[in-house]
């Protein structure tokens, strides 16, 4: 079980900012900003900093994946008790691009999209088998589809 900061590093993209921007804005540490990088544990008082800085929420920079690899939530809870436990492919996209250490942003230029269309549609979990499969291809695994 681990707190991922996938969404911080690629917020920090989307805002045209890098790592040292961050660190001179919040005042934490390089240790501090590499532990962020490589989703180590972090304190609360970090996390407020970037928050402030960012004008954001903590879900808005980090996410908890559990030890099968799942982003758990009160809603997905109860909704996976009724069908069972099962991701979206939006959320399969982010963990894979996270276990691959590639950002939103180098996956759209994979794909020849700019990164907002990219994110629009992760956000709206919004892919045909098409848009899948090129997925699939460019982080180069396996994808079946299922029709139930």
């Amino acid at each position: 079980m681990s707190i991922k900061y996938y969404k911080l590093l690629d917020m920090l993209n989307r805002r045209g900012m890098t790592r040292d921007d961050l660190r001179a804005a919040t005042g934490i540490s390089s240790a501090t900003m590499a532990k962020l990088s490589n989703h180590q544990t972090v304190s609360l008082q970090v996390i407020d900093k970037i928050c402030a800085k960012m004008h954001c929420q903590p879900d808005d920079i980090m996410e908890f994946i559990d030890d099968r690899g799942n982003v758990p939530t009160l809603k997905k809870a109860q909704t996976n008790e009724r069908k069972g436990a099962q991701l979206t492919f939006a959320e399969q996209v982010k963990i894979l691009l996270d276990r691959k250490n590639m950002t939103i942003s180098t996956l759209a230029d994979v794909l020849g999209v700019s990164r907002q269309t990219l994110s629009k549609r992760l956000k709206d979990n919004n892919f045909d088998t098409d848009w899948m499969r090129r997925i699939a291809d460019a982080l180069d695994i396996k994808i079946i589809v299922k029709i139930d």
